[in-house]
C-alpha cells in the first residue's frame, strides 16, 4: 500500500537581523496541516516544522525521501524566505541561517534536489512559498533564474508549485501596501525620485522601489520578437497589481510614463543596452 507524507516547514523569525520576520507562514502551515492530515480529504501523514534549525530541516527532508516505494506520495512545502547568495545558488533561510555565510548555514536547493533526484517515489510534490527579492543579484535584466528551475531536478514524477519567481517582491498576506511605502494608485498623478519611499519601502534586501512607480521591464520571451513581461505595477495601478502575481505583457515598442527598467550598479552595461535594443528596436 502507497504511503501518503508531507513534511511542512515554515519559517517566521530569523535570529539574523538582515532576516525579517514574516507573518504569515506559521499560520499557513497549520492550516495546510490540518487539511493534509484530515483522514477525509488528504489522509497525509504530517510531520510540522515551524521555525526550525537548518540542522533539523535537513534531516527530516533526507528521511521523507528515503528508502521509499515508486508508489508514495510525498508532499514538500516551505514558507518562508528565498535567498541567493553572490554565485546566484538558491538557499531557503531557517531560523539559525547567517545571510554572510547562506552557503553553510541555510538549506540549499542543490540538496532539496539531489533527494528529489534519488527518491525512488514517482509522486513527488513541491510546494515553495517563499520571495525571491535576492535574485536580482544574480539575475541581469531577462534572465530566468526563477524557483521552478533551480528545483528541476532530473527526475521523473515531480510537480513544482511556486509563489513567486525571480525579481519579485510580494507583499505578505491580506497586506495592502500603503502610499508611504511605494506610489501606485494616482497618489502623486506620475512619477516619483528613485528612493522616495527609501527606506521604509525597501525589500528585505534592500532594494529600492520593488513596486510601484513605474512597470519594470522584468523579462524577455524567447522566440517571441517583441514580447516582454513587465511587473510591479505603476503610479497609475490599483494595490492588487503591485502583488507577484501582478504581471503585463509588452506588445512590440511602447514609450510611456509607467513603463521603466532598473539601473544597479556593477551590472555589464553592455548586456542591459543589448536587451533594450533587442526589445525597442529588433
Amino acid at each position: 500500500m502507497a504511503d501518503r507524507l508531507a513534511l511542512i516547514i515554515a519559517n517566521s523569525d530569523f535570529n539574523d537581523p538582515k532576516l525579517c520576520r514574516l507573518k504569515t507562514p506559521g499560520r499557513d502551515a497549520e492550516a495546510l496541516a490540518e487539511v493534509l492530515g484530515d483522514s477525509d480529504i488528504g489522509d497525509f501523514d504530517v510531520t510540522l516544522l515551524v521555525d526550525a534549525e537548518e540542522r533539523e530541516i535537513r534531516r527530516k527532508i533526507a528521511r521523507l525521501y528515503h528508502r521509499r516505494k515508486r508508489s508514495d506520495l510525498l508532499l514538500l512545502y516551505y514558507s518562508g524566505h528565498g535567498i541567493r547568495d553572490a554565485h546566484g545558488d538558491l538557499y531557503l533561510a531557517t531560523r539559525d541561517t547567517e545571510m554572510d555565510i547562506a552557503g553553510a548555514t541555510a538549506l540549499s536547493a542543490s540538496f532539496v534536489r539531489e533527494q528529489l533526484d534519488k527518491s525512488a517515489s514517482q509522486r513527488k510534490v513541491v510546494v515553495l512559498d517563499c520571495c525571491h527579492s535576492g535574485a536580482f543579484a544574480k539575475a541581469g535584466l531577462g534572465d530566468s533564474v526563477g524557483t521552478e528551475d533551480a528545483f528541476a531536478g532530473s527526475g521523473y514524477g515531480r510537480v513544482i508549485l511556486t509563489a513567486s519567481d525571480a525579481l519579485e517582491l510580494s507583499w505578505e498576506g491580506d497586506e495592502k501596501p500603503t502610499s508611504d511605502l511605494c506610489n501606485f494608485g494616482k497618489n502623486e498623478n506620475g512619477t516619483t525620485p528613485v528612493a522616495t519611499y527609501s527606506p521604509q519601502g525597501d525589500s528585505p534586501y534592500g532594494l529600492v522601489d520593488m513596486a510601484g512607480n513605474v512597470w519594470e521591464l522584468a523579462l524577455c520571451i524567447d522566440g517571441r520578437p517583441g514580447l516582454s513581461v513587465l511587473r510591479g505595477g505603476s503610479w497609475d495601478d490599483d494595490p492588487y497589481i503591485l502583488c507577484s502575481s501582478g504581471k503585463r505583457l509588452l506588445f512590440g515598442p511602447e514609450v510611456k510614463n509607467d513603463i521603466g527598467f532598473r539601473c544597479a550598479r556593477g551590472r555589464n552595461v553592455t548586456r542591459i543596452l543589448r536587451l533594450l535594443w533587442r526589445i525597442f528596436v529588433s
